[in-house]
């Protein structure tokens, strides 16, 4: 059996705690920042809530949006 099965036969039988807890670990392992990427996304963030609080663009629910893209894409 090669490395990579057992370590994922292994993790299938985890909590799904557990299982999240090591994907978190390798989704931050795999993850390089990118400063200038960084940088953009909070300028673009600043911009949306200054937009926001002008009253330029209203607020969506986060939990209505998931629900429609999960109707949506459920098809």
């Amino acid at each position: 059996m090669d490395k990579t099965k057992k370590i994922i036969d292994e993790i299938a039988e985890l909590s799904a705690e557990e299982q999240e807890k090591i994907m978190i670990a390798v989704q931050n392992l795999l993850h390089t920042p990118n400063p200038e990427v960084e940088k953009a996304w909070a300028e673009e963030a600043r911009r949306r809530l200054a937009a926001y609080k002008a009253g330029e663009i209203e607020a969506v629910n986060g939990e209505q949006v998931m629900a429609e893209l999960r109707e949506k894409y459920s098809k």
